[in-house]
């Protein structure tokens, strides 16, 4: 029973240690991202996009493929049924 409560101890031990590194890590060593940079309207106002580039050939080829059709069934209509 004494040694298992020393593994206890241990992998208790281990684990906060664990923890508190993962948090210092996370919360304090994080680099702070500066507010300026977070204003979306001035972000989404500066996109653009060039529709020209989708009327080249190299692009066409990845359309959508034509309409596939079904295949057509094969079987009878009730298989169940005698010949």
């Amino acid at each position: 029973m004494p040694e298992e409560n020393k593994i206890f101890k241990y992998l208790t031990i281990f684990l906060i240690i664990a923890a508190f590194i993962i948090l210092l890590r996370e919360l304090v060593l994080k680099p702070i991202i500066p507010l300026k940079s977070l204003s979306g309207a001035e972000a989404i106002s500066k996109i653009k996009v060039n529709y020209e580039i989708l009327k080249k050939p190299e692009v066409k080829e990845f359309l959508p493929y034509e309409q596939i059709s079904l295949p057509e069934k094969v079987g009878r209509e009730n298989p169940f049924r005698p010949y």
